[in-house]
Parts: structure tokens; sequence; C-alpha cells
């Protein structure tokens, strides 16, 4: 929403100093950020209802429903933003030869939200495209995990600290073995990562550097409590 309203803003500019490039990008702005705000809005609603619906009747439907996430729809149209304004700065579309000096703004904006774009998304694909794996079927092995080491890496994903572990990962059924993985953890589960702390988790047993942590769910220490 906040591109939104940035892209309000340049339409406004755009109109009020007579250089349409800056009504171009602000217009796409505007449809494409509102476009995600409402995707969003509604997937985050749909969770909100699948949580109420976890101890009723509805739980199959809510199921198939989580099975559904926008994401990659997301990724489109935040490329299509990005790229969409890269291309409008970079070829000066409706910047007039005494206004060249606007077209930085799409140029800015462009180079941000693709970046954006291109780090983010396969840092969240992992844990997604494993959590739905499991709905649908395919070989997810449950697994604990245990925290023998962490960094701060100093980077953050949606607001929250992407943390460098060392993990002893113990899957059902597989021999355990060291990982070191570079995890998002939400705000809730930082008193919880502590060294030694264990947690239950999924692993795709056809390659176990993909894991699904339950930040939610902290076992007792191994020789201690948790």
């Amino acid at each position: 929403m906040k591109l939104a309203i940035l892209g309000a803003i340049a339409v406004a500019a755009g109109a009020a100093l007579g250089v349409a490039g800056l009504v171009f990008s602000g217009g796409l702005w505007v449809v494409l950020g509102v476009l995600i705000w409402a995707l969003f809005t509604r997937h985050e609603e749909g969770r909100r209802k699948r949580t109420e619906a976890a101890d009723s009747a509805d739980l199959g439907r809510a199921r198939a429903d989580e099975r559904r996430p926008p994401y990659a729809l997301g990724v489109a149209l935040l490329l299509s933003i990005g790229l969409g304004s890269l291309a409008i700065g970079l070829l000066a579309i409706g910047f007039p030869a005494g206004e060249r000096a606007w077209r930085w703004a799409p140029i800015a904006v462009g180079a941000i939200v693709t970046g954006f774009t291109l780090i983010a998304v396969p840092v969240r694909r992992s844990g997604t495209s494993l959590a739905l794996a499991e709905e649908v079927g395919a070989p997810v092995a449950a697994a604990r995990v245990r925290i023998e080491g962490k960094r701060q890496t100093g980077s953050e994903v949606n607001h929250q600290p992407r943390i460098e572990f060392d993990f002893l990962v113990e899957p059902d059924g597989m021999d355990p073995y060291r990982l070191k993985k570079k995890v998002t953890v939400p705000h809730t589960a930082l008193g919880e990562i502590g060294i030694g702390e264990r947690f239950e988790a999924k692993v795709d047993p056809r390659n176990r550097k993909r894991i699904l942590i339950d930040w939610d769910s902290p076992l007792e220490r191994v020789g201690g409590s948790s």
C-alpha cells in the first residue's frame, strides 16, 4: 500500500510538472500496489479463518485453500512493477528532453522492487514449498532440530531477522546430520533460540537442506528443561 501512496504522489507531481513519465510510473505503482495489497490482505484473512477452523468441520476445506498461496501471482506483480519502472526510466518514456532528471525516480523504485523480489522470494519459497509438499502428499519426514550455534547476519526478511544456524537435524527414519543454514526467525521465537534448544521440524528426504522449522514448538533440551 505504501507503493500505491508513493504512486499517487508521483501522479500528482507529474500532472503538476507536465511530466508524463511520472504519471505513467505513478499509475503503474498505484494499480499494481493496490492489487498486491488486496491479494495479500485476502490471503491473511484466509489464514485467520483457517486458524479459527482448526477445531471445526471446515478444516478439510481450509487445508485445501492453503494449497493455493498467492506468492506466484505476488511475485509476478512485483516484477511487473520493478521491470516496468526500470523500462520507463531507462527508455525515458514520457520524459521530455528538459525533464530527463526525473527518470531516476522510476529507475530507483524499479531497482529496489526488483532487487527485493529476487532476494526475498527464494528465501520464502523453500519453506512454503515444503509445507505444500506435505499437504499434497509428497514425501516429508518429521524431524527435530537442535541449535548448536548461531550467528547474526544483519539482514531481515519482512522485518524478521535472518540468522545463520548450526543445526543437528534428527529426522524420523533417517540418520541424524548437521546442517548450516540461514533461517528467517519470527520475533515471537527470538527468546527461544538459545544454544541447545530443540524444535519440531519437517525435512524433505530428497533434499536434506530443505527444512521447515515449527518455531512455536520448542522441545525439552537434551539433558535439561526447555
